[in-house]
């Protein structure tokens, strides 16, 4: 196998050539886009801004007029709305509805309710639901 790097000012793009798709290749896809991904987000708790590995985020969801990221280590708060965070997080995360977003590493069960909704477990007693128009998005980044 070859390898090669072309410069190009005009582009911002890294291609595989390949004979076809297999696991090692999805997963050299992965570990390319990590190298590019901004690993942190800024969020405030008390007046004091923090920067949060993006690894340790279980959710992110509106309250009232502000973000509040959940945590491992607490609850974080921002100022920004959900579609400004959104590009900058990382492909671990999946919006499960139009006020949350979740990092899909926490998922620790899932459960269609009788209503249609999809109720995901996260880590330790932390619960979201997922609104029927994104349930096929879950199904398939799950």
């Amino acid at each position: 196998m070859k390898v090669r790097t072309e410069l190009d000012n005009h582009r911002e793009e890294i291609v595989i050539y390949t004979d076809n798709r297999d696991e090692a290749i999805i997963q050299l896809e992965g570990q390319i886009k990590s190298l590019f991904e901004p690993t942190f987000l800024q969020a405030k708790k008390n007046g004091e801004t923090y920067r949060l590995q993006q690894n340790a985020i279980i959710r992110i969801y509106r309250y009232g007029r502000k973000l509040e990221v959940e945590t491992i280590g607490g609850n974080f708060e921002r100022s920004s709305s959900l579609k400004e965070v959104e590009p900058l997080l990382g492909e671990d995360f999946i919006k499960i509805s139009q006020s949350e977003i979740i990092n899909r590493t926490y998922v620790k069960n899932v459960r269609v309710t009788r209503t249609g909704l999809v109720e995901l477990k996260l880590h330790e007693d932390t619960v979201a639901y997922s609104s029927r128009r994104y349930v096929a998005i879950l199904k398939e980044r799950l």
